[in-house]
């Protein structure tokens, strides 16, 4: 049987990791935006919805990290302003757990 390895995750105190909003990709997609703040500097980037869900089993497996069974951020067949909104909400909550 193979033994999994589980690794403590450390966040510095001063990490600031915040969804800030959302926007279409070159392919029409929606990419969420997300700001973070390590050691007084600020880092960007942007992901779409999916690659939340695929990293949630990764962290429940890989690290030490307490979080919800289930990815907490519902999927929708709808995906207009108001579910785009939500969802940055949700997932906001999401990195705060």
């Amino acid at each position: 049987m193979r033994r999994r390895h589980t690794t403590a995750c450390k966040i510095p105190t001063d990490a600031r990791v915040e969804v800030t909003g959302f926007q279409a990709d070159a392919s029409g997609y929606t990419e969420y935006t997300i700001a973070t703040t390590l050691n007084g500097s600020l880092y960007g980037s942007s992901h779409r919805y999916s690659k939340f869900r695929k990293l949630h089993p990764a962290l429940l497996t890989g690290t030490a990290i307490s979080l919800p069974a289930t990815f907490p951020v519902p999927k929708s067949l709808v995906n207009d302003e108001a579910v785009k909104r939500d969802r940055v909400a949700a997932l906001n909550g999401y990195l705060v757990m």
